[in-house]
């Protein structure tokens, strides 16, 4: 992007620290593609480095303009972590029938409530312990509920990471935290995948939701035509079920959450 990359190191105000670290990195990182520093003791620390096109005469008013743009940008972060921690993630969940998933599939509470429906079936059959039916049970009522977050609204690659932080924030057990980011993993093709069976059986019934219902209303992919990303939603399960080898066929899951289908 840059034809005579220029270093310059900036500082940002240490209060906004309080924010989580994956906030604080895609703010650098996704909007103002600032590189983040992290200390000798591995934790990120107030500083950043960017990039200019060129050398210029005063380092400190390019310094200066970065940094003040930065601080704007984690003020509003600031500003959406605690509104967001006003209401609990149950309360939020109930707000998800005011975001449309598809017009023909409903809203984001219908396809959650799919999800519900195929994931305790495929559990059953899976016959999973019963502390993962516990975690399932204090997972499903908030499952996908940071979607209804300031925070997730305008900062959408933080979907997942943000139900794992607000969980953590109202005080829920560490491991339903970390379930609540692994069901929305990965992210992309190749990224790193669920480590938990519960979040793992999330992920793959939530993507098989959508390819099910975008095949089910004919809206697959048509050549290099993909605009619901059923070809990566497809690879995601595949790698998924390859990791866990569950004793479960495939067209077995599939016909599960095909199931939960109703027309609207």
């Amino acid at each position: 992007m840059v034809e005579k990359p220029f270093g310059i190191l900036g500082e940002y105000d240490h209060s906004h620290l309080e924010l989580p670290e994956e906030v604080l990195r895609t703010v650098m990182m996704k909007h103002q593609r600032f590189f983040p520093i992290s200390g000798l003791n591995g934790q990120i620390a107030p500083f950043f480095a960017a990039i200019s096109n060129n050398s210029v005469k005063n380092v400190h008013v390019v310094r200066n303009g970065y940094q003040q743009v930065l601080n704007g940008r984690l003020q509003d972060a600031k500003y959406f972590w605690e509104a967001d921690r006003k209401f609990k993630l149950l309360e939020h969940a109930d707000r998800l029938s005011g975001i449309n998933f598809h017009r023909k599939l409903g809203t984001i509470a219908d396809k959650v409530a799919r999800i519900r429906s195929s994931t305790i079936s495929v559990s059953r059959v899976l016959g999973i312990s019963k502390e993962a039916w516990k975690q399932l049970e204090e997972v499903l009522p908030i499952y996908q509920a940071d979607l209804r977050t300031e925070m997730v609204a305008e900062h959408p690659d933080l979907e997942g990471t943000m139900g794992k932080e607000y969980a953590l924030s109202e005080g829920l057990e560490p491991e339903i935290a970390q379930i609540l980011e692994e069901g929305r993993l990965p992210k992309a093709s190749m990224n790193r995948l669920p480590g938990n069976n519960v979040g793992a059986l999330l992920s793959v019934m939530d993507r098989l939701d959508t390819i099910t219902g975008f095949f089910s209303i004919g809206s697959g992919p048509t050549g290099s035509t993909d605009p619901y990303g059923l070809r990566r939603a497809a690879v995601a399960v595949v790698r998924i079920l390859n990791r866990q080898g569950w004793k479960i066929p495939a067209r077995d899951l599939i016909s599960i959450s095909a199931g939960t289908l109703r027309p609207l």
